[in-house]
């Protein structure tokens, strides 16, 4: 399994690496396997340590890179569950685009005017000529 934990001591997001830590491992305890509702390819469980130690092989990348490295990664699985929705929400859009759209507007009723056809009752008024600065 892969696993982030703090490899050293200063910034929360400076201070952890991603791990390689084999499932055989003596001291790793798995409790249970916990069901979930979606991702069955990807186990989830309890799973417990008892002075589990690894060789610095085993971390992935740079040390203390391990929060940065997990950033990017839910970054492309937001990505990927953003386009496996894309043909779900297709499916789904043309029927509740039927149901719910709002009718169509009305014809205008056939007594109705353009608004400069509408009598001003002002319009007779005679206005000063225009005076040029």
């Amino acid at each position: 399994m892969t696993m982030l934990a703090n490899t050293s001591e200063g910034p929360v997001h400076k201070n952890k690496s991603l791990i390689i830590v084999p499932m055989k491992t003596p001291g790793v305890h798995v409790a249970r396997r916990i069901e979930k509702m979606g991702l069955h390819s990807s186990d989830t469980a309890e799973i417990y340590f008892d002075n589990v130690r690894v060789p610095a092989k085993n971390i992935i990348g740079e040390e203390g890179m391990g929060f940065m490295y997990q950033m990017m990664q839910f970054q492309d699985e937001r990505l990927c569950a953003a386009a496996s929705g894309r043909e779900f929400l297709f499916y789904i859009e043309k029927p509740t685009r039927i149901r719910i759209s709002p009718p169509p507007p009305s014809p205008p009723p056939p007594h109705s005017r353009r608004i400069d056809e509408h009598d001003h009752p002002r319009d007779d008024r005679v206005l000063p000529p225009a005076t040029h600065l």
